[in-house]
């Protein structure tokens, strides 16, 4: 048997490697705290997976075991690949996109990473120097975290919700909450003081950086996760373990208790993360979109419960049952925001229900794994069976990233290791020297097909979707263009949004004076949203943003072609009949513009947008009396003053005075809002009072001495007549 030692050197390194995955964080692409990560991840995947290929040729014992969770994750894999042929966009259920980087390409990975791991670290030594990779590592994102704590480094997401280099506080969480399980399991079996000392310190800290993150599913899954543990160890363990598992169960206990009594403190109250626990109820969950977005998903796990939407897929679900209530959500979830429900709608009854049989089996390995002597304690399996009990719980309320899937992946493949002893290895095959060549040779080749097609030339698309960016930032419309074809022509995850951008640049293209520009930029549009409509003809998000970009253009019927498609698509998505209502003014069909709108506000009539909308198409079909009616109900009235839906609408109707009637109450009530001086001085030119807007220009000169200059030029030319309106 030939030495091994490069190889699995090359393997080693790889998955110590992966440990570092967190860290990246590409700033060249598009969603810099994902793309990076998921590029790095694979490349180091598929690398150690191909070195296995010749490690598993010429030495059998290399070979995957037989395990209950190797066939589970296999018959998963396999299920996921029909539900993925049968999606709307089979292309996106594969490739996914820039944002999430996830789809079928990511599952494969996680597979090809379970069997590597499960194959390679065969011993209990090996993975516990995984794991203390894995506490290293994380005790630098401590640091990290502390930085932004102390305001020395920058909160990616904003507000106070510590997120690390992962640009979510609670993919932060997740992360944390598998590496503080895993810093407990290595304290439980360290015999050296000083060695536990620092293990003691590290997990203090995931602790302290976890509580700042105030990602509340992580912390309850953390606590969940700490009971079952204690309660194994109570039940199982004997003398110290015993003793400890009660000890930490009535901990818990006073903990909860304590927070209960307090919960209406100012103490509580004052702490933006206390008070995140403390509202937790019924009534704040029906604030949320999980309140809305759960029912969507059981009822389209009901139209496809087979196989599914495939994965990447929950947009479609979620355009057609779409709920009105959610008008004050975000408009767009490609998420159920519940790991359970996104497979069991990616994969049906069959790819959700391995999924969860996957998840239980490992439970039920933890439970029942023991200790490596065979004298069974209970230690290890509490621990792992906590963690694994907390990961779940946290699931319910979250979706997977990256980094949570692969220290998922990485205790199922070591809880895979640890099979029963029963079962033997993969080691009857026998292969000839001409085969042990070949099949190597073949997956190599593979890899330099997969590095090219699958990372190379997406990198590649993520950056001309970043240049484009920038000249469309400068207004440089057919530079703009140029990176956004140059993208699309790569053929890649990208082209999707890349021709989102190319719906963006709709509104500076709209304003070029250069009618070429306009006209190119029109035929690129058309044809680029052709191209995407045809892929994914059940994605209504498309044909609205389409439309949207067609009525910023001026082209109202070809706007209406797409918003009545979409209509079909998702018939109670208020902003469909609001676009359409827009299209309908634009062309001076009033009457069908306060149609539209007036769907749109029937739909949910809380929905404040819609009523604003409505209230102003009655305003341009001269009726003023409904429009007062509409507006009279809101209960922001001053709100309404800073409206330029309203006020738009005004210049529109040549209302000048009323303009600028508004504009003064604007300025009394923020006095130092420059821009709004400016729109009172071109109001009164528009009515032929000069010495007034005269006179508010002075205003603004001496508001903001780097606009005099400005100002004072725009004076002069309205004195010598060169400015009249």
């Amino acid at each position: 048997m030939q030495d091994n030692t490069i190889t699995k050197g090359v393997i080693f390194t790889g998955l110590f490697a992966l440990l570092l995955t967190p860290f990246f964080i590409a700033s060249s692409f598009l969603f810099p705290f994902i793309t990076g990560k998921a590029y790095f991840f694979r490349i180091i995947v598929e690398i150690i997976f191909v070195t296995w290929i010749f490690l598993a040729v010429n030495d059998p014992t290399y070979r995957p075991k037989k395990s209950w969770l190797m066939t589970i994750f296999t018959l998963f894999v396999a299920s996921m690949a029909i539900s993925t042929a049968l999606s709307p966009n089979p292309f996106k259920s594969f490739w996914s996109n820039f944002e999430r980087m996830d789809g079928y390409i990511t599952l494969l990975h996680l597979f090809l990473l379970f069997v590597v791991m499960g194959s390679v670290l065969r011993e209990i030594k090996n993975w516990r120097g995984w794991w203390k990779g894995a506490v290293f590592t994380s005790a630098i994102m401590c640091v990290y975290a502390f930085f932004q704590l102390a305001g020395k480094l920058q909160i990616n997401q904003g507000g106070v919700r510590v997120d690390g280099t992962l640009g979510n506080a609670a993919y932060l969480a997740v992360y944390l909450l598998f590496s503080f399980f895993i810093t407990l399991f290595l304290f439980a079996h360290e015999k050296k003081v000083w060695l536990r000392a620092l293990y003691g310190l590290a997990g203090l800290a995931q602790l302290f950086v976890l509580y700042h993150t105030a990602t509340r599913g992580a912390i309850l899954g953390l606590f969940g996760g700490l009971i079952l543990m204690a309660l194994i160890l109570a039940f199982k363990g004997e003398g110290k373990i015993k003793k400890a598992g009660v000890i930490t169960i009535v901990t818990l206990a006073i903990l909860v208790a304590g927070f209960f009594f307090i919960r209406n403190t100012a103490l509580v109250k004052n702490s933006p993360v206390l008070t995140r626990f403390s509202d937790l109820s019924f009534n704040e969950f029906k604030t949320q979109g999980r309140y809305f977005v759960w029912p969507m998903a059981f009822k389209g796990i009901a139209d496809r419960p087979v196989f599914g939407w495939g994965i990447e897929s929950f947009n479609y679900v979620f355009n057609k049952y779409y709920d009105p209530r959610m008008y004050a959500q975000e408009p767009w979830f490609d998420r159920a925001h519940s790991a359970p429900l996104d497979w069991l709608i990616a994969g049906g009854f069959i790819g959700g229900g391995l999924y969860l049989l996957l998840c239980l089996s490992a439970l039920w390995k933890a439970f029942n794994d023991k200790e490596d002597n065979d004298e069974y304690k209970g230690e290890s399996s509490a621990i792992i069976t906590g963690l694994l009990a907390a990961y779940l719980f946290q699931s319910i309320f979250l979706f997977d990233n990256n980094i949570s899937y692969i220290y998922f992946v990485s205790f199922l493949a070591y809880l895979h290791s640890r099979s029963n002893k029963n079962w033997d290895r993969i080691e009857d095959i026998e292969f000839g020297e001409g085969t042990k060549r070949v099949i190597p040779a073949i997956f190599s080749i593979a890899l330099i097909f997969s590095l090219y097609f699958g990372i190379w030339k997406p990198m590649n698309a993520g950056t001309e979707i970043i240049e484009g960016l920038k000249a469309s930032q400068q207004n440089n419309i057919p530079e703009a263009i140029k990176r956004y074809q140059n993208a699309i022509n790569l053929h890649t995850i990208g082209d999707g949004e890349a021709r989102e951008q190319v719906i963006a640049l709709s509104n500076p293209a709209s304003q070029a004076t250069d009618n070429k520009i306009k006209q190119d930029y029109f035929n690129f549009l058309t044809s680029e949203m052709d191209k995407q409509i045809k892929m994914a003809p059940q994605d209504g998000r498309y044909r609205i943003l389409f439309a949207s970009a067609l009525v910023q253009m001026s082209l109202p019927e070809q706007a209406l072609v797409q918003l009545q498609a979409a209509k079909e698509l998702m018939p109670k998505k208020q902003f469909v009949y609001m676009e359409e209502g827009r299209a309908y003014l634009l062309k001076g069909d009033y009457q069908s513009a306060i149609n539209s709108m007036k769907t749109a506000y029937e739909l949910e009539k809380n929905n404040g947008d819609a009523l604003v909308n409505l209230a102003v198409m009655y305003m341009y079909a001269g009726n003023s009396v409904e429009s007062q009616k509409l507006l009279s109900s809101v209960k922001d009235q001053e709100g309404l003053l800073f409206d330029d839906r309203l006020l738009g609408a005004l210049v529109d109707l040549k209302k000048i005075k009323e303009v600028i009637n508004i504009l003064k109450i604007r300025i009394e009530k923020r006095p130092n809002d420059v821009n709004t001086y400016i729109s009172l001085a071109a109001a009164y030119l528009q009515v032929g009072e000069k010495e007034n807007a005269i006179s508010v220009l002075n205003v603004v000169g001496s508001l903001r001495p780097d606009y005099k200059a400005t100002a004072d030029s725009y004076i002069e030319q309205i004195r010598q007549g060169k400015i009249s309106q």
